[in-house]
């Protein structure tokens, strides 16, 4: 799966004015971006890419809370990402810092694999499941005639005779000589 998504940190307006004397310098959110899924696709023999269209592209078009509560988070995308993150804020004194800008500092941990929840086709399903059938059948195979069968005849449970060579022709002789 590929898609364009969004690592989201909010801020209060109390945290960063806090007292006169102080103003805050430096913003670090350090966290990891976790994939969040509201129902299970179907599988694709190719890379999905349906969300890869230029997210930023709707701001031209939407304010931004419209967009992140309408468009990314209010339902119309199955895939979304969360942003689980810690916040370190940076205070500098009143009059010894540079008041016209903020440093933002974001680091964020993409784990290499996330759990995606899909809806294989029959035959992938089928290809997985004739191993389990053909391992049940050989089990029960190797239990009841193996095992039972043998247990029947060695043991004697019931009257009965083990045909070999030896003893087909013997049994055949015997019959031979009663008709």
């Amino acid at each position: 799966m590929q898609m364009e998504t969004l690592a989201v940190v909010q801020v209060g307006y109390d945290l960063l004015v806090g007292g006169a004397s102080t103003t805050v310098s430096k913003i670090i959110a350090i966290g990891s971006l976790d994939l969040v899924q509201q129902s299970v696709i179907q599988k694709q023999a190719r890379i999905r890419t349906l969300y890869n269209d230029g997210l930023l592209d709707y701001l031209g078009q939407e304010s931004l809370s419209s967009f992140l509560t309408e468009r990314y988070y209010g339902g119309r995308r199955n895939e979304t990402t969360d942003f689980n993150y810690e916040l370190y804020l940076e205070r500098g004194v009143g009059g010894t810092q540079d008041t016209d800008y903020i440093d933002i500092e974001l680091v964020i941990n993409v784990p290499p694999e996330q759990d995606i929840l899909y809806a294989p086709e029959v035959f992938e399903v089928l290809k997985f499941a004739w191993i389990k059938y053909y391992s049940f059948l050989l089990l029960t195979y190797l239990l009841l005639y193996r095992g039972l069968y043998a247990f029947v005849i060695k043991n004697k449970v019931f009257d009965s005779v083990e045909l070999t060579q030896v003893n087909m022709r013997a049994l055949l002789g015997n019959k031979k000589k009663g008709l």
